[in-house]
Parts: C-alpha cells; sequence; structure tokens
C-alpha cells in the first residue's frame, strides 16, 4: 500500500513540474518483423495505439504508450508457398525522447516495453512452459521521431525482446529464439 501511495506521489509531481499540459495521441504504422535465430525471413503487418505525451522540458519528453502490435516471421517454400508464425500482443512502453538539435524537430528516442501475448498460432511443448505459462515479452527500443508540426509525426523504432520464444526452428536449438521488430508510422497528437 505504501508503495502504491509513494508511485501516485511521484507521478503527481512529475506532472505538476510537466512545462505543458499532458496531450494524448494516437499512433499507427508498419511492424517488419523477425525472430531470432531461425532461417525464416521478414514479415510485415501492423501497429496501432496511443500515446500519452508528458513533456518536462524543452529537449526531455516522457511517453507512456498502449500499443495493439502484430509480429512473428515467415518461411518461404520452394518460392511458391510460405508459412507465417504470428504472435499478437499488446504492448505497454516507456518511452523517454529527447531533442536531438535545439530549434531542431529531430528526436531520439529510447524506451522499454513489456509486451502481452494475446493470441499467436504456435505449437508449444513442455520444455517451453515459461513462455506458455507467462504470454509476455519484454525488451526495449530505440527510434528517431521527426515532428512535421505540433500535431503530426513520422517515427522508426527498432524493438528487441528479451523473452525466449518456443523453439519455432529446430535446427537452432542452442540459440535464444526472441522477437526483432522494425516499426515505421505516423502519429497525431490532440491539442495544440
Amino acid at each position: 500500500m505504501k508503495k502504491k501511495f509513494l508511485f501516485i506521489i511521484i507521478f503527481l509531481t512529475f506532472l505538476i513540474n510537466a512545462q505543458e499540459r499532458p496531450k494524448p495521441g494516437i499512433k499507427t504504422g508498419l511492424n517488419i518483423t523477425n525472430i531470432t535465430n531461425t532461417n525464416y525471413d521478414f514479415k510485415q503487418d501492423f501497429y496501432i495505439g496511443g500515446f500519452l505525451t508528458l513533456p518536462f522540458s524543452d529537449f526531455y519528453i516522457l511517453r507512456p504508450e498502449l500499443i495493439y502490435s502484430r509480429q512473428g516471421a515467415k518461411l518461404q517454400f520452394d518460392g511458391s508457398s510460405s508459412s507465417k508464425i504470428e504472435i499478437d500482443y499488446f504492448s505497454l512502453a516507456i518511452a523517454n525522447k529527447f531533442l536531438i538539435f535545439k530549434k531542431s524537430d529531430f528526436y531520439a528516442v529510447i524506451g522499454t516495453f513489456i509486451d502481452f501475448k494475446i493470441k499467436d498460432n504456435l505449437e508449444s511443448s513442455w520444455e517451453d512452459i515459461f513462455f506458455i505459462i507467462f504470454n509476455w515479452d519484454v525488451g526495449i527500443f530505440v527510434g528517431l521521431e521527426y515532428e512535421l508540426s505540433r500535431n503530426f509525426g513520422i517515427e522508426f523504432r527498432y524493438k528487441r525482446g528479451f523473452a525466449d520464444l518456443p523453439k519455432i526452428d529446430q535446427t537452432y536449438q542452442d540459440g535464444k529464439q526472441s522477437n526483432t521488430v522494425y516499426q515505421i508510422g505516423l502519429k497525431y497528437k490532440f491539442g495544440h
């Protein structure tokens, strides 16, 4: 109970000290995803979600995000048919945006996320009990953002998960198989 109260006090302190009022927004874009240590190819899909912009200074913005992200990989067979691994997540992320140059609209972004799996088409064995029970991934992301206007922007991110997925490609038994995602998208921030 004390930890929750302390967290609320710290969060409210940050909000009070913010340079501007928090602004909500939406974002969507293209996911280019794969799974490390497999013979699979990149798969294209999408992500969509919302965020809350909390500016603390002219050069730093904190942005919590809630995103629906479709990830996975694909394998080509003889050039004519393919198989897809599909894993869908709800992602809770904390993005830290830093202005790269004064009076520019370019931002460096670094953050962390926790992805909660909502569905997949994987066949798991008992060896994959961690992924079956916990159904989540955690990792980091880095990227760049460019503000086209006060409301519109474009983003590019590289996202890397740390959770070991079920052994999808059996030729890599010793290597960790985890999510890797490139994201290219648009965002819209409400308000002025």
